[in-house]
């Protein structure tokens, strides 16, 4: 019995076919939505469990819009349940004509003591460490970085699903910037079905582990170059934002070379800050997804999202 047939039996699990007549999931519960509402709906639990990502979102951002969102989502929970359903309903029939995902790769199964081991050490980095990050941006002024972190997050979080939607949604890939990042996610997925993902530590320290990997490895060489795509742009977008920043960050009395030495120096410490979360943290999301483990994945992405809006809220004030 392999890791995840142990701690998550639904990877186990083999889809049936895209039929209508047997393809029904269990119904969204008024008494779970409620429930949910009760003790999550302040950060849109409620609505992310009934399928609506973007406010759920901005909920999150925004604490239910101080409170007021949520007190009135008591009375919009009924019309959001029944519209969960009737849009249920649709999909599965028309599941019929959509092609199939992939079936797990052939590692997927694999069992690992080692793999039981680092286990908890990825929940709690999905869970804290993008927290961490957010309250390291807020101390360097830099709320931008910190809403990049949350929108990263965000985003690792759907990649469980990309293919479906990808599936469904072709034209996707023709959209000018979203066809690029499609084109890399696709790219990665590609490669991890190929080829089964290093260890947790392996990636936690990839500026040491992935240089020495890339001396003697084919396949480390492929994956650096993928990721490079991610890291390229990103530092692209940090770059951007210092220009267009520079006059509220920096006082008019500096001297420019002791500026750009600042800006040097927040710039490396930031692009080292998303190389340290974005490969341990895509890297353990496509292993999850592609073992079966996509409401696993998803899960935990929701909860490292809430404390990371959580503490990038309570710190602000203080500072």
């Amino acid at each position: 019995m392999s890791n995840q047939e142990i701690f998550f039996p639904e990877a186990s699990e083999k889809p049936p076919l895209a039929d209508p007549s047997q393809n029904l999931s269990t119904p969204k519960s008024y008494v779970t939505a409620y429930f949910i509402w009760l003790f999550l709906g302040i950060i849109g639990g409620h609505r992310f469990y009934l399928g609506k990502w973007f406010t759920g979102l901005l909920y999150a951002v925004s604490f239910g819009f101080l409170g007021v969102g949520w007190l009135l989502d008591f009375f919009l929970i009924v019309p959001m349940v029944k519209s969960a359903r009737k849009k249920a309903t649709l999909q599965v029939l028309s599941e019929a004509n959509v092609p199939e995902e992939a079936p797990l790769p052939a590692w997927a199964k694999e069992s690992s003591f080692f793999g039981l081991l680092e286990l908890p050490f990825q929940i709690m980095f999905f869970l804290f460490f993008p927290g961490i990050l957010v309250i390291f941006a807020v101390l360097l002024h830099q709320i931008e970085f910190a809403i990049m972190i949350v929108v990263l997050l965000a985003l690792v979080g759907l990649l469980g699903s990309f293919q479906k939607t990808l599936l469904q949604y072709p034209f996707l890939d023709k959209i000018p910037a979203l066809g690029d990042a499609i084109s890399i996610v696709t790219d990665l997925h590609k490669f991890y079905y190929n080829n089964k993902p290093r260890s947790f530590l392996y990636y936690l320290f990839y500026p040491v582990s992935g240089f020495i990997g890339i001396l003697f490895s084919e396949k480390s060489r492929i994956e650096f170059k993928l990721y490079l795509k991610i890291l390229g742009s990103l530092l692209l977008v940090l770059i951007i934002d210092t220009i267009f920043s520079y006059s509220s960050l920096y006082p008019p009395h500096l001297d420019w070379k002791d500026a750009i030495f600042i800006i040097f120096l927040q710039l490396i410490m930031m692009f080292f800050a998303l190389l340290s979360l974005v490969i341990p943290m895509v890297s353990t999301s496509f292993q999850w997804n592609l073992q079966g483990r996509k409401r696993t994945s998803q899960f935990f992405t929701f909860l490292g999202l809430s404390l990371a809006i959580f503490f990038g809220n309570l710190w602000l004030p203080s500072r």
